[in-house]
């Protein structure tokens, strides 16, 4: 995710270093603005370029989705049944993003919130299926291991916010393409910007709340099991 990430970061300098002069040109030119007033290399290296930085976001979201895939396969036991669905979903959005940012887009003329809605209800179902296992195994672990209201809640809200977090910039893409519904494709190219960013964080944030989650749960539950353990005679 970091490699993505900053890699996508220095696409996007390099495109609006190379999109400088360009725009230069086409101010000063005006209504007599031409391609033959640049390089054929200058124009071809621009748009190689702008293809790649759109295709990085793409790979970056597929990451993420394959992560979280993953993640909720594991917590179901490793049932392949369970994540049939979310699997198709992300595929087909990884799909339908890829033709969105590719030439095919001039042709097909899909409509650019198609892959953002699809984002956002992958999200959605993989958020359900694996908050709601996390849930249903806590409260059945409750029941065999004397866990009180101080852990129960240290638990539960970093989960709350590890997977409020997908909410949210699920939510933030909805409303950044709708408020600029009326220009798709500049509401597009700034979404497209910034949701590869906070992705990035909202894994980040995942890994760490993760990791400090099951660290202290099983410190607690090792700790409550040592106090509830009869005393063998000879110790």
């Amino acid at each position: 995710m970091f490699i993505l990430g900053t890699t996508e970061t220095i696409l996007w300098v390099c495109q609006v270093a190379v999109n400088i002069p360009i725009l230069q040109e086409l101010v000063d030119a005006g209504a007599n603005f031409s391609r033959a007033t640049f390089p054929a290399n200058v124009l071809d290296r621009f748009f190689i370029l702008r293809i790649v930085t759109q295709f990085v976001p793409v790979v970056n979201k597929l990451v993420t989705d394959l992560l979280f895939l993953y993640r909720c396969y594991k917590i179901w036991g490793s049932r392949k049944k369970v994540v049939i669905f979310p699997a198709i979903l992300v595929l087909f959005t990884a799909v339908i993003a890829s033709v969105v940012v590719s030439p095919l887009q001039e042709t097909l003329d899909f409509d650019v919130r198609i892959p953002f809605a699809m984002f956002a209800v992958t999200n959605l179902v993989l958020m359900g299926l694996t908050a709601g296992r996390i849930w249903w195994l806590q409260r059945r672990e409750a029941f065999h291991v004397d866990v009180d209201d101080t852990f129960r809640n240290r638990y539960k809200m970093p989960i709350v916010l590890m997977y409020g977090l997908t909410i949210m910039h699920a939510g933030g893409i909805f409303l950044a393409v709708y408020s600029g519904a009326r220009q798709p494709l500049l509401a597009y190219r700034v979404v497209l910007g910034a949701s590869s960013q906070i992705v990035a964080w909202a894994i980040t944030f995942k890994i760490l709340s993760r990791v400090s989650v099951l660290s202290k749960a099983k410190m607690f539950v090792r700790d409550k099991l040592k106090l509830s353990r009869p005393i063998q005679v000879g110790e």
